[in-house]
């Protein structure tokens, strides 16, 4: 599909180069979500039903996280892979731009505006380690 010119394929293909990469902004930004919705469900809960919303909260966000966001987008990825592939490789594409004009630590490395230099090796992460085993 790349080869004919689909711009959702080309994109998909360009994003699967690194797949590092490509997990390490999806489990970002999930997290991002995920917490960004407790934190709101928490203040709405408490608003409405005081301490007892905060439980309240926690039970109504578990389901609706679980089921919309873990249940149903896996299983229609797993029924449509190519459609929902093709789709979310625009969106992800301008999230990946957008995060590699800012710099972060993924992976032991160094990340800015697409440049990767790397701060800490495998063997540097396994003294750190060992360091805090007390080995």
């Amino acid at each position: 599909m790349a080869e004919q010119g689909n711009k959702g394929a080309q994109k998909a293909e360009k994003l699967l180069e690194k797949p590092d990469t490509l997990l390490s902004f999806i489990l970002i930004f999930n997290n991002l979500v995920n917490i960004s919705a407790s934190a709101i469900a928490t203040m709405i809960g408490m608003r409405l039903y005081g301490d007892a919303g905060v439980a309240i909260a926690t039970g109504l966000l578990t389901f609706v996280m679980l089921v919309f966001s873990e249940i149903f987008p896996k299983t229609v990825a797993a029924m449509h892979p190519e459609k929902v592939g093709l789709f979310s490789s625009h969106i992800l594409d301008v999230v990946e731009k957008t995060c590699n004009k800012i710099a972060i630590i993924r992976n032991g490395e160094l990340i800015r505006s697409g440049e990767t230099k790397e701060i800490l090796g495998n063997r540097d992460l396994e003294n750190v380690f060992m360091e805090l085993n007390g080995k």
